[in-house]
């Protein structure tokens, strides 16, 4: 066994005996100790390697950029898990999205080093649920992102290797096949759609936000909503009520707490609704849209009625901006919204 010294606190490698593949024992200084009235250096094992300049190089590029070793080795899981602590903490609605998503698709990396963790590996998960929509795509994609995002930021890696991973076509097709075209939105007007997607049409809300949606925070004389959205703060919005479907709106204000309860008089159930109504609908008409269709579909009619998916307003309308419902708004601000959502026309 041979050291090889280095300055005091840098580290030492030390050749180890016989035949080995990786002879060189990478050590670094983590504190010193007293024993028998001396000072006596506390070391970690950094790596083994093949010759003893990649040894010199990995000791040199851990001093100059020093990472915590009891780190080192962290699994996917572990960093979903530390991760996603402190997410769902500031977002608990997004739990029962990602956490099932993570349990049920990304299984195979669970128990992998995030340091082994490649480009290859992320893009096989993906691959291998193609078939899945494309939103369960982008939530595995999310999850991938905020784990690199994480060992980033605590210099476990150096490099993220999830930007390089690519949705499925399969996947992207459907998530552009997700809106109705016009041709779709004339057949769908002639066959008499009921009010919940009239409403999702003219205001591009989530079915969420709608279903969760008040009475009391609908200001019916001033055109607008008050929308407690279900992903982000940022949806947390102010809503102007379009003029089409004002009597839409003035009808369902009339009985229950929300703007849509169900034969019980309480709040509307998604799943219900989908199953029940929306999807024998679609069925009925030979599409395969989802209700998030209408929100799509709206953003779409929206530029083409002149006001911009990127401009501000279209944003805020949407939940896609910063408007959060605790921000005052002015009489003029509203007056802006219910100008700019009135010039949509979907018929």
């Amino acid at each position: 066994m041979k050291i090889i010294k280095a300055p005091n606190g840098f580290g030492g490698i030390t050749k180890l005996s016989g035949k080995r593949r990786r002879p060189f024992w990478v050590r670094i200084t983590t504190g010193w100790e007293i024993e028998n009235g001396k000072a006596k250096q506390k070391f970690q094992t950094l790596g083994y390697y093949a010759t003893r300049k990649e040894a010199l190089l990995a000791l040199g590029e851990y001093n100059s950029n020093p990472t915590d070793l009891t780190k080192k080795g962290i699994t996917f899981k572990e960093v979903f898990e530390i991760w996603g602590t402190k997410h769902f903490e500031k977002f608990p609605s997004s739990e029962k999205s990602l956490r099932p998503v993570f349990e049920k698709y990304c299984s195979k990396l669970h128990d992998m080093s995030m340091e082994d963790i490649k480009t290859i590996h992320l893009q096989n998960v993906l691959d291998d649920v193609k078939h899945l929509s494309a939103s369960t795509h982008h939530r595995i994609k999310n999850i991938m992102a905020n784990s690199f995002k994480y060992c980033l930021e605590n210099d476990i890696l150096q490099k993220d290797y999830s930007q390089f991973v690519k949705i499925t076509t399969e996947a992207e097709s459907r998530k552009e096949e997700n809106f109705f075209t016009k041709s779709d939105i004339q057949k769908l007007m002639k066959s008499d759609p009921d009010e919940i997607i009239l409403v999702l049409l003219h205001t591009g809300l989530r079915i969420g936000e709608l279903f969760n949606l008040k009475i009391e925070h609908i200001h019916l004389k001033e055109r607008y909503m008050e929308v407690h959205g279900t992903k982000t703060k940022n949806a947390n919005r102010i809503v102007p009520i379009h003029k089409d479907i004002i009597p839409i709106i003035e009808k369902n204000m009339e009985t229950g707490s929300y703007l849509f309860s169900n034969s019980k008089g309480n709040k509307m159930d998604y799943s219900s609704y989908t199953k029940k109504k929306f999807k024998p609908f679609m069925d009925e008409l030979g599409f395969t849209q989802t209700p998030h269709a209408t929100r799509h579909t709206f953003i779409s009619l929206m530029d083409a009625a002149g006001v911009s998916s990127n401009s501000v307003t279209l944003k805020r309308i949407v939940g896609h901006a910063n408007s959060n419902v605790t921000h005052h708004y002015t009489h003029k601000e509203i007056e802006e919204l219910i100008e700019a959502i009135d010039k949509l026309k979907i018929m």
